[in-house]
């Protein structure tokens, strides 16, 4: 009778702690969420912190496309693959970038994230990126640890300071400028970053520019 019960017992514990067990769904949700709790419940089940769903992304894309800076935190302390790519084969720090996760972005880069991939179609670097979104910490940084992309040029000839001539605040010509952005430069068109800030009345960007 006392060997019938404990088998019971420890058939319950057993069942009690499979359901404690956390898949791996659940972990790319608890990452979109930013659930700490069961990040660390998966970490304890040493759960695989480089899955990839369906889209190819990971716990860290989830959190970072999400905003999740603790998440992503968290994440970072297990050693994932940084340059995995989800289906638009973008890294997690190009996400970052194109999600407005600026401080992220900075983080990811300290972690060891490359900087020196290309994303998007039109083949932009992560400073071109930076430029477009307005994300000035992460292109401080950038400026310093690969100043070659500050002139460099994507498929449409567009350096990063042509982007910010269209898209970027006066903080962000600013440091481009002070990195050594040429203001001459040209083009697949033809056009300089002047001319393209004059033709969508950026007069702001204009008189930095001229």
């Amino acid at each position: 009778m006392k060997l019938l019960a404990k088998t019971i017992l420890s058939l319950f514990f057993s069942l009690v702690a499979m359901a404690a067990v956390v898949t791996s769904d659940q972990a790319l949700e608890a990452a979109t969420t930013g659930n700490l709790v069961i990040l660390k419940k998966y970490k304890k089940a040493k759960g695989d912190f480089n899955i990839q769903d369906k889209h190819g992304l990971t716990p860290l894309m989830k959190a970072v496309a999400n905003g999740q800076k603790k998440a992503v935190d968290y994440i970072l302390t297990q050693s994932p693959n940084l340059e995995l790519k989800n289906e638009n084969n973008d890294t997690a720090l190009a996400m970052a970038l194109g999600n407005d996760q600026d401080q992220i972005a900075v983080n990811l880069i300290n972690a060891g994230a490359k900087t020196d991939i290309l994303g998007g179609e039109n083949k932009n670097t992560m400073t071109f990126i930076a430029a477009s979104t307005n994300a000035t910490k992460t292109l401080e940084l950038l400026t310093k640890k690969t100043p070659e992309q500050i002139n460099a040029k994507n498929k449409n000839g567009d350096t990063p300071l042509h982007e910010a001539a269209r898209y970027g605040s006066e903080k962000t010509l600013q440091i481009l400028l002070k990195a050594g952005a040429a203001k001459d430069a040209k083009n697949n068109e033809g056009k300089m970053p002047l001319d393209i800030a004059i033709s969508i009345q950026n007069k702001a960007a204009a008189n930095l520019l001229k």
